[in-house]
Parts: structure tokens; C-alpha cells; sequence
């Protein structure tokens, strides 16, 4: 195996999530989608921003700690999980398989990689509120279902967590509550500790944070840690009953069916809101991070948009995340690329403004409505 290494990409600062307004020390990457000028978004923009611009490019790596690949900065022992882009499901299956050859993802005994299939539909991150992707994920799941063999289990993960909790508290978002910022964060935090000491030894100042990482740090700052041992008690707890309760991972090899937050167009002179207060418990873009699962993008259609810059209809790319149990990164990508041939669905995406005429385009609009299958 060998590979030519071609550049280094834009990373937000220390790997925390920046929007372009907020990357003042060095240009965030410009996204080619759509009309050009939306966010890059999260930790790993450039390597975003690559893998859909030039066509020389095979693979990206970046960092996913909280969704941003959705990682080879380490910002957190326990949250830090790799991270790869690419434009073809086929090629980067060979990739991984290469990558993996001697890892343990490789080495799931027969018994595993024979137990049934089982589809998850988690009504806590579902319905989306835009149509046009709540369609196109709903017509995907429907196709990978039928082609897996399976019925799709409508579930929530709040209601089993209440119906069986694993400790006194019963509402898994108090449980989980403070994990991310007392967990995560605190970790982000003192990760850096040599070097802020260094800088004011060396400088006789502290060194310069951007917006972000002054928010983060200046509450990170102030815990201590049994508020980290506390959070990370919580965190294997979650883990645990995640693993057993919600996958279920000793009698199936299930398939959690996630979103990747709500489409809308989002500028990139836009600046995000003003945060006042830290986030309280963990969203779906937690999960694979905290159980240790793979997680696999699929881009599955397209929703149009007006847009502000052009004046004209663009289209943002419209993606769903598939959440498996640990160590079948290769089954799963087997099962989707075969999924994506048998159904006649484009194996890989194009570089530019849109991911390719063959991938099915759907209209914006709202929609509140429930999805449910029969």
C-alpha cells in the first residue's frame, strides 16, 4: 500500500467547531457546494472542503470528536474517534479494509457476522423538519431495509432509558446532563496546560484564544476533577447501556438510522448565534463517539434552496448517518455499497456544486410530520 500525501488542510483552532466568521487567524476553507459560499462547518472543514473540490484528491483524514467528520487531532482520549472523506463508497471500503487488516475490526468471529440485521429508527433525532430531507432519508432507509431483509424498529432511546434505567435517575437527559462540557471539555482544557505555561514563561503573557476556545476554556477552567470523574462514571454507564440495551449488540447487528442536524442554507458571512449558555446533555452526533461504534455517511439525495448569493435554485447535499455495532466498519460498508449497486444508486459523488445528476433531488419545505413504516 502506498500513498502520495499531497497537503495539509484548514483545521479550526485546537479542533474546536468554528464557522468562517469565527476562523480570524487563518481563512476557513470555502465549501464548493451549492452556491459556493456556504459553511465548511465544523473542526474539520478543510478536509470537508477538499475531498468535494478537486478530483486528484482520494481521501482526507480530520478530526471527529463531537460530529465534525461526520480523527488524528487528539483534543480527548475518551471522545477522539478517526475520521475519513471520501467521494466513493467502494474506494474507501478498500481502503479500510487495507487499514484494518490486522485490527480487531477485521477479526469478528462467524458467529457475529452472522447474527440478523436490525434497522433503528430513534424518534428522539427524527421527524427532521425539512421535507425535502426528511424524504430523501426515508426513501434511502426504505431501500436499505429491503435490501437487508428486515424490519425498521421505531424506538426511542429516552423511553427504553426510562423504562429500565440503569441508576436512580430515569430521564436519560439529566443523567447525561454536564457529560460533554465536565467530560469532554475539561479534557480539551488540560490537554493544553504545558503549553499555556511554556507560552507565559517564554512570552510573560498567556497566548491568544480565538471566540470559541475562550468560551470553552473560561467554564473548563473552573472544574475540577471529580467533576471529570463524575462526568466519565456517567460516560461508561451510558456506554454500557447503549451497547446492550439500545444495540443490543450480543443478539444483532443493528443499524441506528441518525440525522446530521437540520438542512437549511447557512452563509458563510452569517455569524452563529452568541452561546450563553453550555451545552446540558449529548445529542446524536454523541453517539458514536461515546459507544466506540462506526458510523457511515451516505449521501442520499439533494434539497433545493434559493439562494441569496446567486439568485438562482441551488442544491444542498443531503446525507444520513448510519450507526453499527463495534468493530463491523467493514460489514457495514459492504452492506451499503451492495445496497447502493443492487438499488442502481450512485456509488460516489462529484466534485463541484452538486453531488451528480444521478443522486434524486427533492423540494424544501417544512414538514413536522412522523414517519412510520407499516
Amino acid at each position: 500500500m502506498g500513498a502520495n500525501i499531497v497537503s495539509k488542510t484548514h483545521l479550526s483552532s485546537f479542533a474546536m467547531w468554528e464557522e468562517p466568521t469565527q476562523c480570524v487567524d487563518f481563512q476557513d476553507a470555502f465549501n464548493p457546494r451549492g452556491d459556493g459560499y456556504q459553511s465548511p462547518a465544523g473542526s474539520s472543514s478543510g478536509s470537508g472542503a477538499a475531498i468535494a473540490s478537486y478530483e486528484w484528491v482520494d481521501f482526507t483524514f480530520g478530526t471527529d470528536t463531537t460530529g465534525s467528520g461526520l480523527g488524528m487531532v487528539a483534543t480527548s482520549k475518551e471522545f477522539d474517534v478517526p475520521s475519513i472523506f471520501s467521494r466513493g463508497i467502494s474506494s474507501l471500503a478498500r481502503l479500510m479494509t487495507l487499514l484494518f487488516s490486522t485490527s480487531s475490526s477485521s477479526a469478528r468471529s462467524a458467529s457475529e457476522t452472522s447474527l440478523p440485521w436490525k434497522i433503528l429508527y430513534p424518534t428522539d433525532y427524527f421527524p427532521i423538519a425539512n421535507r425535502g430531507q426528511t424524504e430523501a432519508v426515508k426513501d434511502f432507509v426504505e431501500v436499505l431495509a429491503a435490501h437487508v431483509g428486515c424490519e425498521i424498529e421505531m424506538m426511542s432511546l429516552k423511553e427504553r432509558w426510562a423504562s429500565k434505567p440503569p441508576s436512580d435517575e430515569s430521564n436519560m437527559d439529566k443523567f447525561m446532563e454536564n457529560v460533554q462540557v465536565h467530560g469532554f471539555w475539561y479534557e480539551a482544557y488540560h490537554l493544553l496546560d504545558s503549553f499555556r505555561k511554556e507560552h507565559q514563561k517564554r512570552m510573560g503573557r498567556p497566548p491568544y484564544f480565538t471566540e470559541v476556545n475562550r468560551w470553552i476554556w473560561g467554564i473548563a477552567e473552573l472544574l475540577d476533577e471529580s467533576c471529570y470523574n463524575d462526568a466519565m462514571a456517567r460516560f461508561h454507564v451510558f456506554k454500557g447501556r447503549f451497547l446492550t440495551e439500545i444495540l443490543n449488540i450480543e443478539k444483532r447487528r443493528a443499524i441506528m438510522i441518525l440525522p446530521i442536524e437540520t438542512l437549511s442554507p447557512r452563509y458563510r458571512d452569517v455569524p452563529p448565534d452568541k452561546k450563553s449558555e453550555p451545552p446540558r446533555s449529548i445529542n446524536e452526533l454523541w453517539l458514536s463517539p461515546i459507544a466506540g461504534c462506526p458510523e457511515l455517511v451516505v449521501p442520499v439525495g439533494q434539497v433545493a434552496f434559493h439562494s441569496r448569493i446567486s439568485d438562482h435554485t441551488e442544491y444542498l447535499p443531503v446525507a444520513v448517518s448510519l450507526l453499527s455495532n463495534p468493530y463491523s466498519d467493514l460489514e457495514l460498508m459492504k452492506l451499503v455499497e451492495d445496497c447502493l449497486t443492487q438499488a442502481k444508486r450512485p456509488l460516489e459523488v462529484q466534485v463541484g456544486d452538486t453531488m451528480g445528476e444521478k443522486f434524486p433531488r427533492y423540494q424544501v419545505g417544512q414538514s413536522r410530520e412522523v414517519l412510520t413504516w407499516d
